[in-house]
């Protein structure tokens, strides 16, 4: 596919799809990858373009894999009843990583919508084994 506007949002739109189906009825892990996958290649074509300089759609890509892999929506408080794997909260730890390379560049909007993904991460990571596992991270770092 040409790298474009369209591409990006169509690629974008059909992942964010998906991420809110699994906050409401959950998703098999195929649907999972999936919206990864459309995911990942709107982020490739929107990081191609030449025209359209914006650093709002990669926040917003990564926002949505976030809340893809924690089941949750950002329409939503999210709903802590809803299990979410450990390999998934890896996951999400990674796209936030990755969302920091970006930070600087973006507008403090952008940002705040970040950090209600990243909130939600760190209520999950605290929820798993009484907090143990975020013990076991914060050593290893």
């Amino acid at each position: 596919m040409e790298p474009s506007t369209y591409t990006s949002i169509t690629l974008y739109n059909i992942g964010a799809i998906t991420m809110e189906k699994s906050a409401s009825v959950g998703v098999s892990e195929v649907e999972i990858r999936e919206a990864e996958i459309f995911l990942e290649k709107a982020a490739q074509h929107w990081n191609h373009q030449q025209l359209n300089t914006s650093t709002r759609v990669l926040p917003r890509i990564y926002n949505r894999l976030i809340s893809l892999y924690l089941k949750s929506s950002p329409n939503c408080a999210p709903d802590l009843n809803l299990a979410v794997s450990q390999e998934n909260l890896t996951r999400a730890g990674t796209i936030i990583t990755r969302y920091h390379s970006l930070f600087s560049r973006c507008s403090n909007w952008v940002n705040s919508t970040f950090y209600l993904s990243k909130a939600d991460y760190c209520i999950r990571l605290r929820d798993i084994d009484g907090g143990k596992l975020q013990l076991l991270v914060r050593q290893s770092s």
